[in-house]
C-alpha cells in the first residue's frame, strides 16, 4: 500500500508570432514533473512556406502517436495509458514539414531518435545492464545515427478543433478521424557497457558494439457525438539489435499495443468513462517475463469550467504481474518506475493491482 499526493506536472508556456501569424511561430514550453526542477519540454519555431504547409525546428514532439501529440490537458483520463507510455516517442530535437487542410494534415520529422528530450546529439547507447532479475536485459534505445517519423490524418466528419481533445458535449455534431504514423531509427556501432557476471541469455560481454534498428507503426480512430466519444489505437514496434560478442535474445523483437476508450456525458458537465490497454511484451527481451498485460481504467470527469477547471477521479486496474518485468527492457522500466508517476501502481509479483486517483486541473 502506498499513498500522498503529487503535482504530476506544472507548465509554464508561451507562445507568439512575428511578422503575423503565418509568418514565424514560435512556442516555448517550461515542465516541473513530479514537483522536480524546471526543464524544457517545447523550444520551437515554425516557418511558415504558404499553401498550408510549414517548416519547423527545435524540440517538439515528432509525429507518432495520437495520444501523445494530444495535449496533456485534454487526456480522458487522468493521465495517458500505458501503451502510450511504452511506445511514444516523447520529445526529440529535429526539424520536419507539416501540411494542413481543413479536413487533412501530414508531418514527417527527421530527428534524434525517441525520447531524446534535453539531450546533446553526442548521448548514444546509454547502457545495458543486466544485474538483477534472472540476467534479464534493459537495451535503452539509442540516440539514432538518423531517424525519421511521418504521420497523415484525415478528417472525415467534423472539425479540428472538437477532435483536439476526447470528450464530446451533449448537443455536439458528429466529428471522427483516422490516422496512422511510421517511425524509423538506427543507430550503428555505438559502444555499451554490459556486464559479463550477469546470467543469460543474453550473454553480455563487458564492452562491445551495438547496432540497432527500430521500426514503430500505428492506426488509430476517434469518434464524437452527442456527449459520446470513443477512441481505438493499434501500435506496434520491431527492435533489432545486432551486438558484437553478444548471444541470444537481443534480435528480432516485435511488442504491441492496443488501447480502446469510451466515454459518455450523463449529464451537461459530468462525464463517465472507461480504458482498456493491452501490452503484448516480446518473450526474447528476458528470462521470466509475462508477455501479456491487461489495464482496465473506469472514472468520472467533472468539468467545472471545460478543461480550465476539471475534476477526475477514476480507477487502474493491471491484471497481471507486471513486477518480473521491472529490469527486462525500457518496456519494463516504465512498468516499475513509472507506473508511480502515471497510473498509480508501483508494480507487483503477485497478480493484480489496483490504483485510485483523485486529481484537479486548473489550466490558465
Amino acid at each position: 500500500w502506498s499513498g500522498g499526493f503529487q503535482n504530476s506536472r506544472t507548465v509554464v508556456g508561451f507562445s507568439g508570432y512575428a511578422g503575423g501569424k503565418d509568418t514565424l511561430q514560435y512556442n516555448v514550453r517550461l515542465i516541473s514533473s513530479n514537483g522536480g526542477s524546471l526543464s524544457f519540454d517545447d523550444a520551437f519555431a515554425r516557418l511558415g512556406l504558404g499553401d498550408g504547409w510549414w517548416f519547423r525546428a527545435g524540440q517538439y514532439k515528432p509525429a507518432f502517436l495520437k495520444e501523445e501529440l494530444n495535449s496533456d490537458v485534454f487526456t480522458l483520463t487522468a493521465d495517458r495509458g500505458v501503451v502510450n507510455g511504452l511506445f511514444t516517442l516523447g520529445r526529440s530535437q529535429g526539424a520536419g514539414l507539416t501540411y494542413e487542410t481543413d479536413n487533412f494534415d501530414f508531418a514527417v520529422d527527421f530527428h534524434e531518435g525517441g525520447n531524446r528530450q534535453n539531450t546533446s546529439f553526442t548521448n548514444g547507447l546509454t547502457a545495458v545492464n543486466t544485474t538483477t532479475n534472472n540476467g534479464n536485459i534493459l537495451l535503452v534505445p539509442a540516440a539514432a545515427d538518423y531517424a525519421f517519423a511521418a504521420r497523415a490524418n484525415w478528417i472525415f466528419a467534423g472539425t479540428r478543433d472538437q477532435l483536439k481533445d476526447y470528450t464530446s458535449k451533449q448537443g455536439e455534431g458528429f466529428a471522427g478521424q483516422l490516422g496512422a504514423a511510421l517511425n524509423f531509427q538506427q543507430s550503428a556501432n555505438n559502444g555499451a557497457q554490459g556486464n559479463p557476471a550477469a546470467a543469460g541469455p543474453p550473454v553480455v560481454p563487458a564492452r562491445f558494439d551495438a547496432d540497432q534498428l527500430v521500426l514503430g507503426y500505428t492506426v488509430d480512430a476517434s469518434i464524437e457525438t452527442n456527449g459520446f466519444n470513443a477512441f481505438a489505437a493499434f501500435v506496434g514496434q520491431h527492435t533489432d539489435v545486432n551486438a558484437v560478442g553478444v548471444t541470444g535474445g537481443l534480435d528480432n523483437i516485435d511488442d504491441f499495443g492496443v488501447v480502446l476508450q469510451a466515454g459518455f456525458r450523463i449529464v451537461e458537465n459530468t462525464e463517465l468513462f472507461g480504458r482498456y490497454d493491452w501490452v503484448y511484451v516480446d518473450g526474447d527481451r528476458g528470462n521470466n517475463q509475462t508477455r501479456n498485460h491487461n489495464f482496465l481504467t473506469f472514472g468520472v470527469n467533472q468539468y467545472v469550467m471545460g478543461h480550465a477547471a476539471k475534476f477526475t477521479v477514476d480507477t487502474v486496474f493491471s491484471l497481471n504481474r507486471t513486477g518480473d518485468d521491472a529490469n527486462a527492457s525500457r518496456f519494463g522500466a516504465f512498468l516499475n518506475d513509472g507506473f508511480s508517476n502515471t497510473t498509480g501502481l508501483l508494480g507487483t509479483n503477485k497478480g493484480a493491482e489496483v490504483a485510485v486517483r483523485a486529481q484537479f486541473q486548473v489550466m490558465f
